[in-house]
């Protein structure tokens, strides 16, 4: 049947790593599933809670320690060339000190003390660097600079260009004058009742639709780069999948049948879901191109049957494509399910 990602939170005892925790789990899904056969298309899956939390960031991050990084060597070498300046300019003051029976030690605690207003780091590269030949050395210092600059600015066309592109790519559906609200129902006795969440959706809808600035209201389960993600597994009725790893297991959404009019996703073929598909209706599902590809091939998938035994949906309409989960990937496979039915989900 369908499905939808479920988390649990576990503790690990120490000395127990993430892949060992995976291979216990992958041995309870099989289990399971030679015991339960409705779980197909279900696994178990150990994902540490940062990266269930926070998408892999890690890239973008290490770019922007690498800029940060070369910042900070660009100022250190801006402080170092000024210092190497100055100190060579007081070469006749040095000279008169150490004739008078100044120490190095005293002349370098004085010129430390005098660098510190000007930075630690900077001030410590010009006093190391203080004994080496200045012209030579300011020379190398703004060779330096210069290369840092240009990585920096490279670095900056590069990812302008990938903002710009990304910005430039068409998502599939119209993201002007379109708000969105996130509506998470209480876990009391009162909404946990499919039968209410569904009236309360419903009357929602129809309260905010009255509203004179409003074109038109759709709900979803799943909204386009939102970042929630539901699944289910789908078998085309008339094919073996005695293997339940040949199961195809597709991305999931439920919507209403305002959906394709609020996101004005282009209707490539049959129809979406209307007055027809009412809750005592047959079971009818809409896919898109994706999960067309996927399921039929080249084959026309209205009227096709999926789901599981006992529980068939027929396909009555196919619809455009979609960056459902991110406008850099292409569009996942889809199977939309009109809310009115959910309760027999």
């Amino acid at each position: 049947g369908m499905a939808h990602d479920e988390a649990m939170g576990i503790g690990l005892k120490p000395g127990v790593t993430i892949a060992g925790l995976q291979g216990e789990l992958t041995a309870a899904s099989a289990a399971i599933l030679d015991h339960r056969s409705q779980y197909k298309g279900w696994r178990l899956e150990a994902v540490p809670i940062v990266e269930w939390i926070v998408p892999d960031v890690r890239v973008g991050l290490w770019a922007l320690l690498g800029a940060v990084i070369l910042v900070l060597l660009m100022g250190c070498a801006n402080v170092a060339s000024l210092l190497v300046a100055r100190a060579a300019g007081r070469r006749r003051e040095m000279a008169i000190r150490t004739a008078l029976g100044a120490g190095r030690g005293r002349l370098i605690g004085q010129l430390l003390a005098e660098s510190l207003p000007l930075g630690i780091a900077g001030g410590g590269l010009g006093l190391l660097l203080e004994g080496a030949r200045g012209t030579r050395l300011r020379s190398a210092l703004v060779a330096g600079e210069i290369a840092i600059a240009l990585v920096l600015t490279i670095g900056a066309v590069l990812m302008i260009r990938t903002f710009r592109s990304l910005t430039a790519v068409n998502p599939g559906f119209n993201t002007a004058n379109l708000l969105t609200a996130l509506v998470d129902l209480p876990r009391t006795p009162r909404y946990t009742d499919p039968e209410m969440a569904f009236n309360f959706h419903r009357e929602a809808v129809e309260r905010i639709r009255a509203q004179a600035e409003v074109r038109a209201v759709s709900v979803t389960n799943s909204l386009p780069l939102g970042g929630n993600y539901f699944r289910g597994d789908f078998q085309v009725q008339g094919r073996d999948y005695s293997n339940p790893r040949d199961v195809p297991i597709l991305d999931l959404r439920i919507v209403d049948r305002n959906y394709l009019n609020v996101m004005q996703i282009p209707l490539v073929r049959g129809r979406f879901f209307d007055q027809r598909d009412h809750r005592t209706a047959p079971l009818a599902v809409v896919v898109n191109q994706a999960a067309t590809r996927r399921l039929f091939g080249t084959a026309d998938p209205i009227g096709q049957r999926i789901g599981s035994p006992g529980e068939w949906y027929t396909v009555i309409g196919q619809i455009a494509d979609i960056r459902h989960t991110d406008v850099s990937q292409e569009s996942t496979a889809e199977v939309l399910v009109e809310k009115g039915n959910t309760g027999r989900i």
